[in-house]
């Protein structure tokens, strides 16, 4: 039940205090790098020309998904 790394011979709770510590930390690391992307291409994305071509791909990416669902066997 507990990770292969935990020890069971040492304290439970403070091996997992860490384990948590760290989740926390690395999340939250990796949203604050999420955010300042985002914030970075925003302007990118609001233009007209840009909208459109995510909007053809993405549409497209639809359309072979529901081509691909048509030729599944169960």
């Amino acid at each position: 039940m507990f990770p292969q790394f935990l020890n069971p011979a040492e304290p439970q709770l403070l091996q997992l205090m860490v384990l948590g510590i760290t989740t926390l930390a690395i999340d939250t690391i990796v949203m604050l790098f999420y955010v300042t992307l985002a914030s970075k291409l925003t302007m990118y994305i609001r233009s007209a020309k840009v909208m459109g071509g995510l909007n053809r791909m993405f549409g497209s990416m639809f359309i072979g998904c529901g081509a691909l669902l048509v030729t599944a066997r169960t």
